[in-house]
């Protein structure tokens, strides 16, 4: 009998942690850091997330250390508590990559990316683990 509670108890909680985190709103202003495969350089920086005017779908931007910016489209994949994203070079035509980022708790996502330089033809891919800043 006390299987049984202790069983039904764990499947509960189970279940009730996957419904929250899929109902986490994702909006807000992250601080990122991980490693690129290039020159194994550390990958730092801030990731903010809005509404897109059409739903279901979130605008990026990423502000590098040194400034520099990337802009994309954020969207739910039909993996619960997956997100993909399509980014881009603020600037035109310097690079471009996809991010998978998964939500492993309401304040934080891990992002698995890779991008193309349209300049070199350089192929980076990373990972970085993105935390939500308080919210003031």
């Amino acid at each position: 009998m006390k299987r049984t509670i202790w069983f039904s108890s764990v499947m509960i909680g189970m279940l009730c942690s996957s419904f929250v985190l899929a109902k986490t709103e994702i909006t807000g202003t992250y601080q990122c850091e991980g490693e690129s495969n290039i020159n194994n350089k550390p990958f730092k920086g801030t990731l903010e997330i809005h509404k897109h005017e059409k739903k279901g779908l979130y605008e990026t931007k990423f502000t590098y250390r040194d400034g520099s910016k990337d802009v994309g489209i954020l969207k739910p994949s039909k993996k619960e508590n997956v997100y993909v994203q399509y980014f881009h070079s603020a600037v035109p035509n310097e690079a471009s990559g996809f991010t998978r980022f998964t939500l492993k708790s309401p304040q934080e996502l891990a992002a698995n990316y890779v991008y193309i330089s349209e300049n070199t033809g350089d192929i980076a891919t990373g990972e970085a683990v993105c935390t939500q800043k308080k919210k003031r």
